[in-house]
């Protein structure tokens, strides 16, 4: 459920519409003063979250819906309230201006909701938080040529907006990158540093409006985007305390605002208001979406979602509150109609859309399908790999290791578990980081591994926080999550293989309930991925068997396997040893002159016509030397009914593996062998080989043991 809708409802309810409770008269004219650090705090806040990776996925129709699109918006309802309601004509472009906002603080918790495709996301977040200080600028334009003297109506109002812009991204630059400067050089203590950047945009906020009025949102939207990418070590600890603000913000103001409405307003001018947001929702709107998407790849459904979700927020309420005031004292007698109309669109488009929208997105198929995010915090030698394969098997991971994590310990006992932990470096914001579901920690350092756990034990739930950890059970403590792959190594070792690339973590595809042969002893199963929904295994033995999943593995490699097996051939019927070795000695040549392939195949058949290369349990390894092959090759035959040249152990060849070294070097001819050996030593996975009638998953199957 939207929350503004509720503080809509809320505020109606306590003010002078309903119990009479909350009186916003009595603020008098600290309410402007309120609303002017609320909105400072939010714009500021939003600036900090705006993702340039995600402008880059539509900048053109981000660009378009800020200018193209403002003026659309702004006209178009303008038109349509100065036609409805038959007012002053600039008392209607005041109007409409005030709705071309579609703030941040609304679209935010509706995206997170919805989960869209990532385009729409950052169209609609890019466009909720520029268009707020656009919005206010045109706002303000407006209003400056209301309330202007005769003979500067014209030139002094468009010359302040063009300054006005000039000043505020100006100013927002240098003092984003000086205040990023000053948290660089650690001049200001961890302690601080909130309350001293809270401080230093409310002091730009106000030092830009002095300097020209309503300049300051502009302003501190431009230094908290300065500050997001130039990325601070501090900027995540910044981020939370400010979404923290804004909450609170938003709560205040919706409260204030809506408590000194008057519903009788609301009831008189009902039929019209019915009509203007008619217009707005289904003909201005629209209109802007076809303009701004005009060309750019968006399809039908994308276009009527984007034409559907544009809700007013909070920066569109308090213009209307304050210039309802204002224009009331300079004797405009339909000045309370600025209230009435940008509340009626504010609170449609917040109750109607933010109810409705995650339905149409998933009528119309744009919505991802909701998946469990996981959150790896640790060592970068496993979280990393562990994030890529979870994402490769289709999981939400995000991965955070000590560079981006910032622990305070208060106490001396490193059990404690008082201290502040931050590991979201990109942002509580953002979609992923907002939704996270379970997190896993894999630090080499007992202590910490457990002092993290416990930290987001508190944050999300005891039960969805695993520590990877060799201590036993007993000694944990309760509230540290749960314990997981405790057969495993000690992480500190695990770490070592991985970086000495002889272990690898890496996610495989589960096809059929025979793939349970290819977790021999060089594979760990550590996540079953099922419909993009992950699921920790907790013991080796404890292997779901289906189709249609995935696998996150820690895996031995045996690195000279890698590119060793170029193809895979499947021989099928009945036939004899030779027949098998011509047919497989045909394939393995392949790469050579065909006089030279025959000589090799003669010189094949000869040597396992009087001793084959037989292996045992049911394969053999002929072998050869090639002058000038830069590197060894195998040539992997599998034979389903099997081929007996007289085996010792009574078992007859399914699996016949044709191997050339390069002549002259017998370390690499060897080394080859033996981790051939190795893989064919594996009975469950020789036997899954011989059951496949795919050539391409077989080589599939050996490639993944590299």
């Amino acid at each position: 459920m939207p929350s503004i809708a509720l503080l809509l409802l809320g505020g109606v309810l306590l003010g002078k519409s309903g119990l009479g409770l909350v009186d916003v008269s009595s603020l008098g004219h600290g309410l402007e003063t309120i609303i002017s650090l609320a909105v400072c705090v939010i714009l500021f806040e939003g600036g900090m979250t705006l993702d340039v990776r995600g402008y880059r996925r539509a900048p053109v129709v981000i660009r378009r819906l800020l200018t193209i699109g403002v003026l659309t918006t702004w006209l178009g309802v303008s038109a349509g309230v100065w036609l409805i309601f038959e007012i002053d004509i600039k008392l209607a472009l005041v109007a409409g201006s005030l709705v071309i906002v579609t703030g941040p603080t609304v679209i935010s918790p509706l995206l997170r909701r919805m989960v869209i495709r990532e385009r729409l996301h950052h169209v609609l977040y890019w466009e909720g938080v520029l268009i707020d200080a656009i919005g206010v600028f045109v706002a303000v334009l407006c209003f400056e040529y209301l309330s202007a003297s005769d003979d500067a109506q014209v030139w002094t109002p468009i010359g302040r907006f063009m300054l006005r812009g000039l000043v505020g991204i100006s100013l927002g630059i240098v003092a984003g990158y000086s205040l990023t400067r000053l948290l660089r050089a650690d001049l200001v203590p961890d302690h601080h540093v909130n309350i001293f950047v809270l401080s230093v945009a409310t002091v730009l906020y106000g030092a830009s409006n002095a300097l020209l009025h309503e300049s300051g949102l502009l302003t501190v939207v431009t230094a908290g985007l300065v500050i997001a990418v130039l990325k601070p070590a501090q900027l995540s600890l910044i981020k939370r305390f400010k979404l923290q603000l804004t909450e609170l913000a938003i709560g205040l103001l919706f409260i204030l605002l809506s408590a000194q409405l008057d519903v009788r307003g609301f009831i008189e001018h009902g039929p019209k208001l019915a009509i203007l947001l008619l217009f707005v929702l289904f003909a201005v709107r629209p209109i802007v979406i076809w303009l701004s998407t005009f060309g750019q790849g968006f399809d039908t459904a994308e276009r009527l979602f984007l034409s559907w979700l544009a809700p007013r927020g909070i920066v569109a309420a308090s213009m209307a509150s304050l210039f309802a005031l204002r224009l009331a004292e300079l004797g405009f007698q339909d000045a309370p109609l600025l209230e009435i109309i940008t509340y009626a669109i504010v609170g449609t488009t917040v109750i109607v859309q933010g109810f409705s929208a995650p339905w149409l997105a998933r009528r119309l198929g744009l919505q991802r399908k909701e998946r469990d995010v996981w959150m790896l915090v640790g060592q970068p030698p496993l979280v990393q790999p562990l994030e890529d394969a979870l994402a490769a098997a289709g999981v939400i991971a995000v991965s955070v290791d000590e560079e981006h994590l910032h622990l305070k310990q208060t106490g001396g006992d490193d059990e404690d578990p008082d201290f502040a932990s931050d590991a979201l470096d990109e942002g509580i914001t953002h979609p992923v980081f907002g939704d996270i579901d379970h997190v896993v920690c894999v630090w080499e350092d007992h202590g910490l591994n457990t002092r993290e756990a416990r930290y987001w034990a508190n944050q999300i739930h005891t039960q969805s926080v695993f520590r990877w950890d060799k201590r036993d059970i007993g000694t944990l403590p309760a509230d540290a999550g749960e314990s997981i792959w405790q057969d495993l190594e000690p992480i500190e070792r695990i770490v070592h293989h991985i970086e000495e690339n002889t272990w690898a973590i890496q996610a495989l595809e589960v096809d059929g309930l025979d793939d349970v042969g290819r977790y021999g002893p060089t594979f760990r199963p550590l996540f079953f991925v099922e419909q993009q929904t992950a699921k920790l295994v907790s013991q080796p033995s404890s292997i779901v068997r289906g189709t249609g999943q995935s696998v996150v593995v820690l895996k031995k490699r045996i690195p000279s396997l890698s590119d060793l097996v170029k193809q895979v051939i499947i021989l099928e019927g009945q036939m004899d040893w030779a027949s098998a070795i011509e047919a497989v000695g045909t394939a393995a040549f392949d790469f050579v002159p065909p006089e030279t392939a025959a000589a090799y195949k003669r010189d094949l058949a000869e040597r396992e016509s009087s001793l084959p290369s037989l292996f045992g349990r049911g394969v053999a390894i002929p072998h050869s030397y090639i002058p000038d092959l830069p590197m060894p090759r195998c040539t992997l035959a599998i034979i389903p009914g099997g081929v007996d040249p007289g085996t010792p152990d009574g078992q007859p060849v399914r699996l016949l593996a044709v191997v050339s070294s390069p002549q002259g070097r017998p370390e690499i001819h060897l080394q080859t062998l033996s981790s051939l050996a190795e893989v064919l030593l594996d009975a469950g996975f020789v036997q899954l080989l011989v059951r496949q009638s795919s050539p391409t998953r077989a080589l599939r199957l050996v490639t993944e043991r590299a």
